[in-house]
């Protein structure tokens, strides 16, 4: 695993980049408590959040969590779509701005488990 000390902006710099390489990508790990980063959104083109599920495709290449599940994005090229609901921490709500997206997939092979023991060695 790889340690990206880049600065990647505002609210992130409490978050350091792992790079997993049995995985293609990258999970972002908060500094004091050990937790990944969340996905915040998932898109849907039916109005009830069901059917396939995307996510931004910036996020393409990211492990994120929601719930207790951990997702990234397929490796596809971006689509643009019109989602008309959005899956979020508190639920399934209308949404109608045009997105470019991936389909989510769930990862159900993280090489370890979070919380993370802190601090980090990398090795």
């Amino acid at each position: 695993m790889l340690e990206d000390l880049g600065s990647s902006g505002s609210g992130w710099s409490d978050y350091v980049n792992v790079y997993v390489p049995s995985l293609s990508s990258f999970v972002s790990i908060h500094k004091i408590t050990g937790e990944s980063a969340s996905i915040h959104v998932f898109y849907f083109q039916s109005d009830d959040c069901t059917g396939i599920s995307y996510i931004d495709a910036p996020t393409t290449y990211n492990i994120n969590e929601f719930g207790e599940k951990y997702y990234t994005g397929v490796r596809t090229a971006p689509v643009e779509i019109e989602p008309h609901s959005a899956l979020r921490s508190f639920g399934c709500h209308y949404y109608d701005r045009r997105k470019y997206v991936v389909p989510a997939e769930e990862v159900s092979d993280l090489p370890f488990t979070f919380p993370v023991a802190l601090p980090l060695q990398f090795k």
